[in-house]
């Protein structure tokens, strides 16, 4: 029969114990500190285990994913689905059944101090389970915070004396995560008390078995330290599963650079083909730079010899009818004039009054004809830019 207290289900073993949250405030107290104290001397611990149960759980549920999408019937020919040589607390002692395939056979009964040779012949290859029954532990579900789904095995430890009538180190648990609901996560928490389950151990290695896993019936299997490795035949399987990820791993960093050479590869052919057309365009170019260059210069004299018109222009309408010009130059912004007039004098501010120029400068002193009563100049113009 089951003893229901504090929302817990216990048996008539635990029942003893009443399962009461709180007993005074004292009792409240001394918990707390108790925990805290618990909690600095293991949080070192906890840190450096901490890093080795996560590598171990990603591959673990790795392995267990990938094997769990095999067929049964692969699982078994492969050897990763093993027998289960499954040990029972009985009224005399323990009873053993052997799981295979699916399916359970009775193995015979221990008759004395030795245990039948069926139960060491099936040892030899099947994982050793102590099974023990829903009635020697607790089960009950939980709710925590969500933040708690990350560690939820050492937050349940440390909460064991909250949410059981045990200490953490009174107990081997084990939980499964339900589900979440916004902040807050449900999980299934089960314990059997220690001196249960190291009896039932001790039994088992008096018989010469060496167990590698404890379960809880209508729970799951049990946190128990020091138990024996499972026996031998899946390990390939791991070995091969690691080789796969390494190749999966180098796969994923060689593929990349790979394919870059490649690329590299196809465009550096693809240069080569495009090689003539690309210095048929650069001659091409180099044509038509030469072209429009000379364009440039054609039209450069052209606008040269459009100025050249205007200055003269504006000098024939603007010198006076005695003035007579023999030479005219434009060199370098400047105009050179040479020639003749009764004046010369007179001829610079009506050359420096025109648009056109500016400054007037003489070039060489004036020379006087007495005989012609003229004046013979040499004048250098600057022309304003425009």
């Amino acid at each position: 029969m089951l003893a229901s207290a504090a929302c817990c289900r216990m048996t008539a073993p635990l029942g003893a114990k009443r399962c009461t949250l709180r007993q005074g405030q004292g009792r409240w107290r001394r918990g707390r500190v108790a925990r805290a104290r618990n909690a600095t001397v293991t949080a070192a611990e906890n840190d450096q285990r901490g890093m080795g149960y996560r590598l171990t759980g990603l591959l673990s549920w790795w392995i267990e994913t990938l094997v769990a999408g095999l067929p049964a019937w692969l699982r078994r020919c492969l050897g990763i689905e093993p027998d289960r040589l499954l040990l029972e607390p009985a009224a005399d002692g323990l009873a053993a059944r052997l799981a295979r395939a699916g399916r359970t056979q009775a193995l015979p009964a221990v008759a004395g101090d030795e245990p039948p040779s069926a139960w060491r012949e099936a040892a030899r290859q099947a994982l050793v389970t102590l099974r023990l029954p829903a009635a020697t532990g607790l089960l009950r579900p939980v709710e925590l915070p969500a933040a708690a789904a990350e560690n939820l095995g050492q937050v349940l430890r440390f909460e064991m004396d909250r949410l059981t009538p045990f200490q953490a180190s009174q107990v081997y648990f084990g939980h499964r995560l339900l589900g979440r609901e916004g902040d807050r996560l449900r999980a299934l928490l089960w314990a059997v008390p220690r001196a249960r389950v190291d009896a039932e151990l001790q039994a088992a290695s008096r018989a010469g078995l060496a167990v590698a896993a404890v379960e809880l019936a209508e729970a799951g299997p049990l946190t128990v330290p020091g138990l024996a490795r499972p026996p031998g035949g899946i390990g390939w399987l791991n070995g091969l599963l690691l080789a796969f990820l390494a190749a999966q791993l180098l796969a994923a960093l060689a593929v990349p650079f790979w394919q870059g050479r490649q690329r590299l590869t196809e465009l550096a052919g693809a240069a080569v083909q495009l090689r003539p057309a690309a210095e048929e365009a650069a001659a091409l170019l180099r044509e038509r730079e030469r072209l429009s260059g000379g364009g440039e210069r054609a039209f450069r004299g052209k606008a040269a010899a459009g100025s050249v018109a205007v200055l003269l222009e504006d000098l024939s309408n603007r010198l006076p009818d005695e003035a007579w010009l023999g030479q005219f130059n434009l060199v370098d912004g400047r105009v050179e004039l040479e020639g003749s007039t009764t004046s010369t004098a007179a001829l610079v501010p009506v050359i420096e009054a025109s648009p056109h120029f500016g400054k007037v400068s003489f070039r060489a002193p004036v020379v006087s004809d007495p005989v012609s009563r003229r004046e013979q100049f040499q004048l250098s113009v600057e022309v304003r830019r425009r």
